[in-house]
């Protein structure tokens, strides 16, 4: 790749990066969603995060907290096992997604919480 193309790749997804080590496509609150594509871009481009700890610290917290709609889910949690950091869902959540879930099909669940 150029090096000038890659620098600009770069400059893009720290712009995109928040104090609280979240990231975001726009401006506005970072999320899980925009959190995972940005460690991904910086896999693909063979580079560490410049603030993977602070990231992994915050999707840590955010998960911690209990946002637990599907799609922030699967974000979180396979970042999270990608990095050995604790991405189980607390006993008191599996109960509360089972209901909400429990009448509608995967693709269904994927396109509400999108």
């Amino acid at each position: 790749m150029d090096p000038g193309m890659e620098q600009e790749i770069l400059g893009f997804i720290k712009g995109r990066s928040h104090e609280n080590g979240g990231y975001t496509l726009y401006e506005g609150l970072p999320d899980s969603k925009n959190t995972y594509y940005a460690i991904k871009s910086f896999q693909l481009l063979g580079r560490r995060p410049w603030n993977l700890e602070k990231t992994l610290n915050w999707l840590e917290d955010v998960h911690r907290r209990g946002s637990f709609a599907a799609q922030g889910l699967f974000y979180r949690c396979s970042i999270l096992k990608e990095y050995n950091r604790d991405y189980k869902i607390p006993r008191k959540f599996i109960k509360r997604l089972k209901e909400t879930y429990k009448r509608s099909n995967l693709e269904i669940t994927y396109y509400i919480d999108s």
